[in-house]
């Protein structure tokens, strides 16, 4: 069953780092740690990488 809360919490954390990136405020290494992060803390059900 998905939690639709930390799925929806998981894919905000996620456009919020990669829009971070783009501005160039996170390195790459700073982005794949932080996507990390909030696999860990989120664990969304769709995540399979």
């Amino acid at each position: 069953m998905i939690d639709a809360k930390k799925e929806l919490q998981y894919r905000l954390a996620i456009r919020m780092l990669e829009h971070l990136s783009e501005k160039g405020l996170l390195s790459a290494k700073e982005l794949a740690y932080a996507k990390g992060l909030a696999r860990e803390k989120y664990a969304p059900q769709t995540v399979r990488e």
